[in-house]
């Protein structure tokens, strides 16, 4: 998904992976990810304009942990905070049923770093 997402001279999307077990994730879980991920990067590039984005999947025994970070404009706390668009509604609603964790490191200007901590 990360490798269909470069478009030539407008997005570089890379992915970093640190060979995540995926027979140890169940389907469900692997799915609510890549959806996750996908929202991420379709809001990086339509709404914040990034021209690099980094996906990436780290295992430790305990936590999966994907990141997505891009060099767009960023949010605003206050438009973050205040946001009611699907795309994050989706995004918690996905964090909330896999008991997971999501943090969303931005400022205007300085891109965004969205983090999902799965405990496995």
């Amino acid at each position: 998904m990360v490798e269909r997402s470069n478009v030539r001279d407008r997005l570089r999307c890379d992915f970093r992976s640190n060979r995540v077990p995926d027979k140890s994730l169940s389907a469900h879980l692997q799915d609510e990810l890549l959806r996750i991920a996908q929202e991420t990067i379709s809001n990086a590039v339509r709404h914040a304009k990034a021209t690099v984005v980094t996906v990436s999947l780290h295992w430790d025994p305990s936590v999966l942990v994907l990141q997505v970070k891009d060099n767009g404009c960023g949010i605003s706390p206050t438009r973050l905070k205040n946001s009611e668009g699907f795309g994050l509604v989706s995004m918690r609603e996905r964090v909330a049923q896999m008991d997971a964790k999501l943090e969303i490191q931005t400022a205007a200007g300085h891109g965004t770093t969205v983090v999902v901590t799965v405990p496995i």
